[in-house]
């Protein structure tokens, strides 16, 4: 197994062909990625405001990873998602685990060190997948510390 360094050094994503695109609402989570030179492009902006600075069709793939538990409606996520991607593009992100004893509605708030944080419930994320007319490839269960998370595959069609 590689470690992070010598995978940004050696710069594996050019070598397989992959040009990475990155777009944060943190200059400081901007200047950790831009350390690491293995993106094409990283961009500030925040993934709430609508659209996006991307064309449309203009990305393959799409990694939402440690961000939509920070988010109450997905809803235009989903849909820019929708418009910068290629079809047949793949969509992965994660969301934090519903807890049993939450309640049913689509999202759940909590309070995380003073900040608000957002489980979102199956139902609620696979009609999101339906309406924007993603196939789900597969889900697994991953822990950060002790939170579950819920990792998602998906392909646009």
């Amino acid at each position: 197994m590689l470690e992070l360094e010598q995978v940004c050094h050696q710069n594996y994503s050019k070598k397989a062909g992959l040009s990475i695109y990155g777009m944060d609402g943190s200059k400081e989570m901007l200047s950790i990625c831009k350390e690491k030179r293995i993106a094409t492009e990283l961009v500030e902006h925040d993934i709430t405001v609508l659209p996006w600075p991307y064309p449309d069709s203009s990305m393959n793939h799409v990694i939402c990873c440690g961000v939509f538990h920070f988010i109450k409606d997905l809803d235009g996520i989903f849909s820019e998602i929708r418009r910068i991607q290629r079809k047949d593009g793949l969509f992965a992100f994660t969301v934090k685990k519903v807890i049993a004893d939450v309640s049913r509605d689509d999202c759940c708030q909590q309070i995380e060190d003073g900040i608000p944080t957002y489980t979102h419930n199956r139902g609620y994320i696979n009609g999101l997948l339906r309406k924007y007319q993603y196939a789900k490839l597969k889900e697994t269960i991953s822990f950060v510390g002790d939170s579950p998370f819920i990792v998602t595959s998906s392909r646009k069609g």
